[in-house]
């Protein structure tokens, strides 16, 4: 039996697994980014509303190397902003390029990527099953990143609520001596 699927079905298949799983991962890093500031839900969504992947990823690397001071920790959480910063560039490379799929199936499907900011676009060729096989691969990676994220975030959730029970306690300590300071005045 035939399939009924067109070739660009499955590019187009491939390509929306990949943008839901991405989105996830967005998901994931903004949730994570919450767990480091608050446990004000829409404090954090609005502090991280409007940014972009690399905003994120950059933002989470800050917060921690300001909550996390296990190196072993840090350590597995730097490698994974890493893993995210690769992911986005696989990202930029498939979402953001100029598809054309040939009707005829006996051609290659040819994608027009811009392969950094700096350089030209230029039409790049390949064969269909690699093409398709490097979205799926990339796909199953942001799974993978998800899941790391989360086994991360798991083991260290003590620790960042402990760092941030500390600092708060530090930064109403400081406003009332501001108060107190105005009050004598």
């Amino acid at each position: 039996m035939a399939s009924s699927f067109s070739p660009e079905d499955y590019y187009l298949r491939a390509i929306g697994q990949f943008t839901v799983a991405f989105s996830r991962l967005e998901t994931f890093i903004a949730e994570s980014i919450r767990e480091f500031i608050t446990d004000e839900y829409e404090l954090a969504e609005r502090i991280t509303a409007d940014m972009e992947f690399v905003q994120l990823v950059y933002l989470l690397k800050s917060l921690v190397k300001y909550r996390i001071s296990d190196k072993a920790s840090q350590k597995k959480f730097l490698s994974l902003i890493d893993k995210l910063f690769g992911i986005n560039t696989t990202r930029v490379q498939y979402i953001h390029a100029d598809w054309f799929l040939p009707h005829d199936d006996t051609k290659k499907p040819a994608i027009l990527i811009k392969k950094s900011k700096r350089a030209k676009k230029g039409w790049d060729s390949d064969s269909k099953e690699k093409m398709l096989s490097e979205i799926f691969d990339s796909t199953h990676k942001i799974w993978f990143a998800c899941n790391e994220l989360t086994a991360i975030m798991e083991a260290n959730r003590t620790t960042i609520k402990e760092h941030r029970a500390k600092n708060a306690n530090r930064t109403a300590t400081m406003i009332t001596l501001e108060k107190l300071k105005a009050l004598t005045k």
